[in-house]
């Protein structure tokens, strides 16, 4: 009977995915048909342009609505809080800003490099410095600006996700099979 148990010929229970995992064979199965490498190297590069263009501009317009004084109402006044930017003292706005700008030319680099096909570099080095925007830098900022901080948070966790998604599936996946 304990050779019967054991043998592993004979299945006790029959394996059954459970939700996650179906969930996760759908999204796969979708993902191959509707994101080949070309069109997800597409829209890597694209997201990876847009959010080193956000990065380098957002502290120079921050700064520029603050010196005029000038009153923007709605969503955007959330977003960029020119109260905020006059309040900070000046080694933390000065951290910030030049962190914030370090963080955008990194991206735009990384852009660089994986449009000329240094997608391996490109790749670590995006990942590099989302993780350090995330972690170090918007902790600053949070501290100043939860609203802003939070949305830009989210928007560069979808970059990263892109990105180490990418790298897993295309990047990897070749290594592996080498």
């Amino acid at each position: 009977m304990e050779q019967f148990v054991h043998s592993e010929q004979v299945p006790i229970v029959l394996h059954h995915d459970d939700f996650f995992t179906r969930q996760l064979n759908k999204f796969r199965c979708y993902e191959n048909q509707k994101l080949p490498q070309p069109k997800f190297r597409r829209f890597v590069l694209a997201a990876l342009l847009m959010w080193g263009l956000v990065a380098i501009l957002y502290p120079f317009l921050s700064l520029n609505f603050s010196s005029r004084h000038v009153q923007i109402s709605g969503l955007f006044s959330e977003l960029i809080n020119t109260n905020l930017i006059l309040s900070e003292s000046g080694v933390t706005l000065l951290i910030r800003l030049i962190g914030e700008i370090a963080i955008g030319f990194s991206i735009m680099l990384s852009a660089i490099f994986f449009a000329v096909g240094k997608e391996k570099t490109a790749l670590n080095l995006a990942q590099s410095s989302l993780l350090v925007s995330i972690s170090g830098l918007y902790l600053l900022v949070f501290y100043y600006d939860q609203f802003s901080a939070i949305v830009f948070v989210i928007l560069q966790f979808i970059v990263l996700g892109l990105v180490s998604r990418y790298k897993m599936k295309f990047i990897e996946h070749q290594e592996r099979q080498k």
